[in-house]
């Protein structure tokens, strides 16, 4: 069974760049549970 979830989340200002890195951090549990990709984009449109 294929899944997909998008989502949006707002930011207080200036702390995007740690909520990203937090993110984007390795996380062996979403392999173990059958994550196949995990996407994480950015919008300057926000700034």
């Amino acid at each position: 069974m294929t899944f997909a979830n998008a989502g949006t989340l707002g930011v207080v200002p200036g702390e995007r760049d740690e909520l990203v890195a937090h993110l984007t951090q390795r996380s062996d549990t979403l392999k173990q549970i059958g994550c196949l990709a995990y996407e994480v984009g950015v919008s300057d449109d926000d700034l």
